[in-house]
């Protein structure tokens, strides 16, 4: 349940005009489908199915974090009163030190204008604002991708970049109906963002009822564990989805074992995360999507 942040006397700082809370600092980026928002009632489950629906991407950490913001301008008469002729923008620029593979998947959203976001602030809370009806909502926001730079010698920087513009009409939310929300099910720095996996496949044979696959991380080699409710499952064959009957892993092999109907010489497989309709599937605080590619039975 999202609950608004109140601090205790004992964290108040005495500001002018009476007492009010330091906010925690901003650590991370929460990336929103444009549209959501967030009801009282707004808990784990909510939050899981959200993200099946690809409307959450999940807590995005930067390793480092910058305003990148454009002040307001002004004009000033010729009696010298000032007014001001432009609002100005909110953004900011977040950096990430990894791998070509992070910046593809996050080239895909470059120029986009289909996110909204919320800071995630260091105690797991978020920063959104809200609306005039009481309805709590991310910023809407226009997400730029930068140039991915290799590490040089003698040069610190390198790697990826996120840069996010506030939406013009956000900025007036930002300016005047900002709220810092918690959540008692949620802690948002530990809610990852969706991981993409390869699954691989052996050579498959007609009469074959069991599979062996891989399951690894999509930007690493690193096997994935704990894939082994049959609910997370399918196997696509000629285009028609089945659940398989069985699953099981094997830690000494780094596979898991899917048992299903003989094959039949000629059929095209693949197999896939899936889970409750959707092509994402849940454990706790990490979530998964991804597909093997099509094999013939032979």
């Amino acid at each position: 349940m999202f609950t608004s942040y109140n601090c205790s006397k004992n964290n108040a700082v005495a500001f002018l005009g009476g007492l009010h809370c330091e906010i925690p600092k901003m650590v991370g980026v929460a990336l929103w489908k444009v549209g959501t928002t967030f009801p009282s009632n707004f808990g784990k489950t909510e939050l899981d199915a959200l993200i099946q629906e690809g409307g959450f991407i999940g807590s995005v950490m930067g390793d480092s974090i910058e305003n990148n913001n454009t002040e307001p301008t002004y004009a000033e008469s010729i009696m010298k009163v000032r007014r001001e002729t432009d609002g100005g923008r909110k953004g900011f620029t977040v950096k990430f030190d990894k791998s070509p593979c992070f910046q593809n998947e996050l080239n895909k959203l470059n120029n986009s204008e289909n996110w909204a976001f919320t800071p995630v602030l260091e105690d797991g809370s978020l920063f959104a604002y809200e609306s005039n009806d009481g309805v709590r909502k991310p910023f809407a926001s226009k997400l730029f991708v930068g140039m991915f730079m290799l590490g040089i010698m003698g040069v610190e920087e390198k790697g990826s970049t996120l840069q996010i513009d506030l939406m013009p009409k956000s900025l007036y939310s930002w300016q005047n109906n900002g709220v810092v929300i918690t959540n008692d099910e949620i802690d948002f720095t530990e809610v990852n963002p969706i991981a993409g996996v390869n699954i691989t496949l052996p050579i498959l044979t007609a009469t074959d009822v069991t599979t062996a696959v891989s399951v690894s991380n999509l930007c690493s080699d690193s096997d994935i564990v704990g894939l082994t409710t049959v609910g997370m499952w399918k196997i696509e064959r000629n285009g028609v989805l089945e659940a398989p009957s069985a699953v099981s892993y094997n830690a000494g092999t780094a596979k898991y074992t899917l048992t299903h109907s003989a094959y039949v010489a000629g059929q095209k497989i693949r197999v896939l995360l899936y889970e409750n309709g959707n092509d994402i599937v849940i454990l706790d605080t990490n979530y998964y999507g991804g597909s093997s590619a099509i094999k013939t039975v032979v």
